[in-house]
């Protein structure tokens, strides 16, 4: 692989990252720094620096058609590069690199939920870390650049919200404790919950709506435990 060359990743029978090659070096030092060593004792001293990183969603039948891979193409390992016929299909189907990985083909499906669900994932793997394993892993991190989301918009009924706000009186249906602080308008805190969320096919109805507070709201979205929710149903009327 050189500079300015693509490359893509492959998870669970997709391609779903794409970066640009910036800088390569041999080190085995800076190696042992970001990798321990393989069970024979090596280590993968050559270290690719990739830009552009960008989400991307392509099937993995659809590079094995291109490329006249068999049909059981569907395990990749290491570092694999794409055969001349799938480069010759590719600028003939597509006219550039950049139409295949980016163009009006992809489905990239790119909502929020999705990507917060994914942050609070990795995020639990690296609560099992060490505090120092997670300084250094902490020091090494790059900002990463912002993404651009599809979301679906669920359309709320003021009165409906008002109307859970005005029923629970300043006091979190969930926890029975006071709204943690009173807004601009000196009107107690408290934050609107669907029991069964809008995306899930919930109502937006009285009979589906609590007010809580931001704590137990969190909880809500994070938990999801069964008996706050029975609780949740029982006051929601």
């Amino acid at each position: 692989m050189k500079i300015g060359d693509y490359v893509i990743f492959y998870v669970k029978g997709a391609f779903i990252q794409s970066g640009r090659i910036k800088y390569k070096q041999m080190s085995e030092d800076m190696s042992l720094a970001l990798w321990p060593r393989s069970k024979r004792g090596k280590t993968w001293p050559c270290i690719f620096f990739l830009e552009d990183l960008r989400r991307i969603q392509i099937d993995i039948s659809l590079l094995a058609e291109l490329g006249g891979y068999k049909s059981t193409w569907k395990r990749l390992q290491g570092f694999q590069p794409l055969n001349e016929l799938g480069m010759t299909n590719i600028f003939k189907k597509y006219g550039t690199i950049e139409n295949f990985l980016f163009g009006e083909n992809q489905d990239i499906l790119e909502n929020e939920e999705e990507l917060i669900e994914e942050e609070n994932k990795a995020e639990q793997e690296a609560g099992k870390l060490t505090t120092q394993e997670l300084r250094e892993r902490a020091i090494r991190a790059i900002t990463k650049p912002p993404k651009e989301v599809k979301t679906t918009y669920y359309p709320r009924d003021p009165n409906v919200a008002a109307h859970a706000k005005s029923r629970a009186h300043g006091i979190c249906e969930l926890c029975g404790q006071k709204a943690p602080f009173e807004d601009m308008k000196h009107v107690p805190y408290l934050e609107v919950h669907h029991v069964l969320m809008l995306s899930k096919g919930g109502r937006d109805s009285i009979d589906n709506t609590v007010a809580i507070c931001p704590n137990c709201h969190r909880k809500m979205h994070i938990l999801h435990d069964k008996s706050d929710e029975d609780k949740l149903k029982g006051k929601a009327k």
